[in-house]
């Protein structure tokens, strides 16, 4: 930009790199760009607060976490941090956006893993993007869990990326990344993960995880936007198909996805039983 000392007496504007210029009595002088002091964040989730860029990248500021994860038989915590158990054999709705921005989604996926006591245990996620269905699950090959992954029924080998996502695996953790709207989802079976930028999902997100807006006492919301106090009597509701919400006397061998994404067998071996017990608890 071409700017006429004489011409433009007392304007500002604001130059690249974050520079400020002023024309003061026909004299142009250039300035690094004043950030106001970044307000400390405290997050209801405990996860510190990060860094963000303002719009014009010069300025920061700080903003929570939207970190859902869950693991085990299974274990939840929503995005403000609140922890529950849940059991459930069927497909539920982890994250949903309660008003459609980024068409982005997530369900999961139980099944009960343990006939003797009736525990769940994930056996795949589902993310819907755009157009797409990426499905990650689970799958014992030769003894050996590995994750297996197909976007839109295809298979799909990671490392794989294209103009709307990347998948990586390291064998036993698979990461998906959006980096249009800074979205990663991880899983490994018995352990899974959501991280969203607050910037973005901020209030508008709704499911099993709850809504991210660094407020517990909305994290049990139903369906119909009323608050239950009991999450593991919520998380019931968010299911994706018609399901038996009443645990069985005897629970139900698992019920196996079309051939094209079959569902994991159980791993039937001996193991310290004191050990087992720790993980259990």
């Amino acid at each position: 930009m071409i700017k006429f000392a004489n011409d433009f007496d007392g304007e500002i504007w604001k130059e690249s790199n974050c520079l400020v210029g002023t024309c003061d009595n026909g004299k142009v002088t250039y300035n690094q760009t004043q950030c106001p002091t970044p307000k400390p964040v405290v997050c209801a989730n405990n996860f510190p607060a990060v860094k963000v860029m303002d719009d014009d990248g010069c300025c920061f500021h700080y903003e929570c976490q939207c970190i859902c994860y869950g693991w085990g038989d299974p274990h939840y915590v929503t995005f403000d941090g609140t922890y529950y158990g849940f059991q459930g054999n069927c497909s539920y709705w982890l994250m949903k956006e309660i008003l459609p921005k980024y068409n982005f989604s997530v369900m999961i996926d139980n099944y009960y893993c343990n006939s003797d006591e009736g525990l769940a245990c994930p056996q795949s996620i589902t993310v819907f993007y755009k157009s797409y269905t990426i499905f990650i699950m689970q799958k014992e090959v030769n003894g050996v869990y590995t994750n297996q992954t197909t976007v839109n029924g295809k298979h799909v080998t990671p490392a794989y990326q294209n103009g709307d996502f990347r998948i990586t695996s390291t064998g036993i953790e698979t990461v998906l990344v959006i980096p249009a709207i800074h979205a990663k989802i991880t899983f490994s079976g018995l352990i899974f993960g959501i991280y969203l930028p607050y910037s973005k999902f901020a209030g508008n997100t709704e499911g099993q995880c709850g809504t991210c807006d660094n407020n517990r006492t909305d994290d049990c919301m139903l369906p119909n936007g009323k608050i239950d106090p009991s999450c593991p009597n919520m998380a019931h509701h968010w299911h994706a198909e018609n399901c038996e919400h009443t645990k069985p006397t005897v629970a139900p061998t698992p019920t196996p996805l079309p051939t094209t994404t079959s569902a994991p067998t159980t791993p039937h071996s001996t193991c310290d039983t004191t050990i087992c017990e720790i993980i259990k608890g």
